[in-house]
C-alpha cells in the first residue's frame, strides 16, 4: 500500500549532523543514477567580456557567518533546488516550469500542460518576469551513445516566445589520454560548455570553460610515485548583468574537471574540481566569495585530506571526492557527493562548516535532498537498504528498496514526518525511472517520468500525467 500523510508545516526539527571522516578514493557515478517505482499505480497525493580581477584566496578555515538572507523573489530559484538539478522552478504568476528531456514545458495554476520550448533544458530560473536555462545539446557519440555534447545560456517569455541567447554554444564532453607506460592519464579535460546557472540581484552566475590550460600534480602518498595531468581548459566563474549584457569573469580558473557553484543572493558558494593523474578521482577545494568574486576565502584548508593515510595531495588541492551539486542552508554549505565503488549506498549529503568536512545522511537512489526552510529538509529513505533480485547464473536483475520514505525533518536523524510511502521501488522497472524534488514556499513538488505531483498544509494532488518518451 502506498501512504499519504499530510505535511506539518509547523514541525521545526532542527538539522542535526552525524559526523563521519571522508574518504578521499572514489570513481566516476555508475550508470542508472535514477529511481524507478513499481508498475502499481500512483495513488493522487492527497555580450562583451572583462579581464578576471586578480585574486588571492585567504586562508579562512571556518565557514562563513550567514549574512541576512534575501528573499525568494531575488533568487531565480532556490538553491536546492538547482543542486537537484534545476528540472522544475515556479514564476511569478504561479505557473510551475518542468525541462523535459523533449523540451520546456508549463503548467499554469488551474491549467493544463502545455510545451513551450524545444530545448533540452537544465538549471531553470525565473527572474524579471522570464525563464532563464541552459540549454543542451545531445548527439550520439562514434559508438551511438547519445551524450551532452553542446550548450548555451538562453531565456524565454512565460509564453515561449522571444527566445533569447545570453552565451554562445560551446561544446561539451570528456577527453582523456591514458599513458599505458606511466599508468598515468596524462591529459584529461572535461569541458561542460555552461553549468549550474543561478540568477540572483539582477545577474546570472555560471561555470563555463575558458580554454586556458593547464597542469596538475599528484602524489600518491602510499606509493610515493607523483604524476602530472595536462587539460586543454579551466573553468571559470562568469556574470551577466540581466539590465545591461555586459559580461564578466570574475573567478578565474576554478577546474578543469567538473566544479560547482550556488549562490544564496548575498554570496556565490563554488567548488573547484582537478582531475587525479592516477584515476578519475577529483581533487576538490571549497570557496565562499562575493557576487563580483571579491574577498574570495577557503571553506577548508588547502590541504586538507582527512584520508592522507592512503589518499593522494597535489598542488590543486588533496580532498578527493566526486561533488554532483552544492547548495547553501542553516548557515552551512551542504554538498551533494556521490560514489561508484560501493563503499558508500549511492550517495551522501555532506556538509562543510567550522572548518570541517561532514556527513549528515546517506541518500538513496540519488534522490536528491532539498531544503524546505527552518532547519528542515525533505529527504527520501529506504531503511532496509538497496536490495537485488539474481538470475540462475547470478546476474542481478533488478535492485529495489522497500517501503520507502519522503520525510520532512531531519536528514541526519532520518526522522520526520512521513509525506509519502512507496511500498516497492524498483531500479530496473520500466515506469517512473525519474524521481526529482523541489521545494516552492510551503509546496512540494515530485516529479516521476510519469506524473507531477503537488504536497502541501492542505493535501496532496496529482498535477498533471507528463510526457514520456
Amino acid at each position: 500500500m502506498k501512504k499519504i500523510s499530510t505535511l506539518a508545516l509547523c514541525l521545526m526539527l532542527l538539522l542535526t549532523l552525524t559526523a563521519c571522516a571522508a574518504i578521499g578514493r572514489y570513481a566516476g557515478q555508475t550508470a542508472g543514477q535514477q529511481a524507478a517505482e513499481s508498475a502499481n499505480p500512483v495513488p493522487t497525493l492527497a555580450p562583451a567580456e572583462s579581464e578576471a580581477p586578480q585574486q588571492t584566496p585567504g586562508e579562512t578555515t571556518e565557514a562563513t557567518p550567514a549574512l541576512p538572507a534575501v528573499s525568494p523573489e531575488e533568487l531565480g530559484n532556490a538553491p536546492s533546488n538547482l543542486s537537484a538539478g534545476g528540472a522544475m522552478v515556479r514564476g511569478e504568476d504561479g505557473a510551475l516550469y518542468l525541462a523535459q528531456e523533449d523540451g520546456i514545458y508549463a503548467l499554469p495554476e488551474g491549467g493544463s500542460l502545455t510545451k513551450i520550448s524545444p530545448d533540452r533544458a537544465a538549471s531553470l530560473n525565473f527572474y524579471g518576469g522570464r525563464l532563464y536555462y541552459i540549454a543542451q545539446t545531445y548527439a550520439p557519440d562514434e559508438t551511438g551513445y547519445v551524450q551532452r555534447s553542446a550548450a548555451e545560456i538562453a531565456s524565454l517569455a512565460p509564453d515561449g516566445s522571444d527566445r533569447q541567447v545570453l552565451a554562445e554554444q560551446k561544446p561539451a564532453g570528456t577527453t582523456t589520454v591514458f599513458d599505458a607506460q606511466t599508468g598515468f592519464f596524462s591529459e584529461w579535460t572535461q569541458r561542460v560548455g555552461y553549468g549550474d546557472l543561478c540568477i540572483a540581484q539582477g545577474c546570472a552566475f555560471f561555470l563555463a570553460d575558458n580554454e586556458r590550460p593547464g597542469t596538475v600534480r599528484a602524489r600518491d602518498s602510499v606509493s610515493g610515485r607523483e604524476g602530472e595531468s595536462g587539460y586543454a581548459s579551466e573553468k571559470s566563474i562568469y556574470r551577466i548583468d540581466l539590465a545591461t549584457g555586459e559580461r564578466q569573469e570574475i573567478v578565474a580558473d576554478v577546474g578543469a574537471a567538473q566544479p560547482h557553484l550556488a549562490t544564496d543572493g548575498v554570496k556565490l558558494y563554488y567548488t573547484t574540481s582537478y582531475e587525479n593523474p592516477f584515476f578519475a578521482y577529483p581533487f576538490v577545494t571549497f570557496h565562499a566569495c562575493g557576487l563580483d568574486g571579491s574577498g574570495d576565502e577557503l571553506l577548508l584548508p588547502q590541504d586538507y585530506n582527512p584520508n592522507a593515510a592512503c589518499g593522494f595531495t597535489s598542488d590543486r588541492g588533496c580532498m578527493t571526492e566526486i561533488i554532483d551539486g552544492i547548495f547553501p542552508a542553516n548557515g552551512a554549505l551542504f554538498v551533494e557527493a556521490s560514489d561508484s565503488e560501493g563503499d558508500f549506498p549511492n550517495s551522501r549529503l555532506m556538509c562543510v562548516a567550522a572548518g570541517a568536512y561532514q556527513k549528515v545522511a546517506d541518500e538513496t537512489y540519488y534522490v536528491r535532498t532539498v531544503d524546505a526552510g527552518e532547519g528542515r529538509m525533505v529527504f527520501f529513505t529506504a531503511p532496509g537498504g538497496v536490495q537485488y533480485e539474481q538470475d540462475e547464473a547470478g546476474v542481478i536483475t533488478n535492485e529495489y528498496v522497500q517501503d520507502a520514505r519522503l520525510v520532512l525533518g531531519d536528514p541526519g536523524e532520518g526522522e520526520g514526518e512521513t509525506l509519502l510511502t512507496i511500498e516497492r521501488v524498483n531500479r530496473f522497472g520500466d515506469e517512473f525511472s525519474r524521481f526529482d524534488l523541489a521545494v516552492f514556499g510551503s509546496d512540494l513538488y515530485l516529479r516521476t517520468d510519469r506524473a507531477l505531483y503537488r504536497v502541501d498544509a492542505g493535501g496532496s494532488e496529482k498535477l498533471a500525467d507528463l510526457p514520456t518518451a
